[in-house]
């Protein structure tokens, strides 16, 4: 099969290559005789960036994708996103937007929206945040916008991706959450300590007024019979036993 992978530099992108690459053939543009096209979204702004212009590249992006999609008749759109707590009215709104788009594209392209918590891989801001406080700080700030933890390692996250694609049958639109799971935030800093300072007694204070509650609901690809090979906890933990020491 023949797949092109947009923004294939980003690590989300990168890995899924790895693994398309053993039985698929990937192009690098759209044209006939591609079968599917997977979309990486670019991160969600900052505060700083100009999110209009980010906002509005980004609905160009997957409309130009689409409609080359129906033009030289490529059978799937596979679009993958991370559900973020970073700007929640910059997400929301991106969100229902690109699906927007995709329903009115999908009577001629089989349209996938494929939404993910946050990725766990070489490298993690937040969880090193956690470790470097839980490592030097007897009282833990932790300035929070979720009281709970979502998570997925990257690998399990690409094997979702896939598995969510090939494995949704019938429906032209395809709405699809992948997750490790989620756990109560207090409980992952706690599951740090034991590593990183095992002897030490912290006091977590977790500020959760701004709470927006952004969580990836995974019913869909439960319902595919697919589950991660790691739980949030296993996840955080083989995270901190190879990062602990830098």
């Amino acid at each position: 099969m023949n797949v092109l992978v947009v923004n294939h530099k980003m690590p989300v992108g990168r890995h899924l290559c790895d693994v398309l690459r053993k039985d698929h053939d990937l192009w690098n543009t759209a044209q006939k005789g591609l079968d599917v096209v997977f979309h990486i979204v670019s991160e969600i702004p900052d505060k700083n960036d100009d999110v209009d212009f980010q906002f509005q590249g980004v609905l160009s992006e997957v409309k130009n994708l689409l409609a080359n999609c129906k033009f030289y008749n490529i059978k799937d759109y596979v679009l993958i996103t991370e559900a973020t707590t970073k700007d929640n009215n910059f997400y929301q709104a991106l969100k229902v937007s690109i699906q927007a788009i995709m329903k009115v594209y999908s009577k001629d392209v089989k349209c996938f929206y494929i939404n993910h918590s946050e990725v766990v891989d070489k490298e993690n801001k937040r969880l090193d945040h956690l470790i470097k406080e839980v490592k030097l700080s007897q009282n833990v700030y932790i300035p929070s916008r979720q009281s709970t933890y979502q998570c997925i390692h990257i690998n399990d996250l690409v094997d979702g991706i896939i598995t969510g694609w090939t494995s949704a049958c019938g429906n032209r639109y395809n709405d699809i959450g992948i997750t490790a799971g989620e756990e109560k935030l207090t409980d992952v800093c706690e599951e740090i300590r034991k590593i990183v300072s095992p002897k030490k007694e912290i006091n977590f204070h977790i500020d959760f007024r701004e709470d927006v509650n952004i969580k990836v609901d995974m019913k869909k690809l439960n319902s595919l019979f697919y589950r991660p090979n790691l739980t949030v906890m296993e996840t955080v933990k083989k995270y901190v036993m190879e990062n602990k020491n830098e």
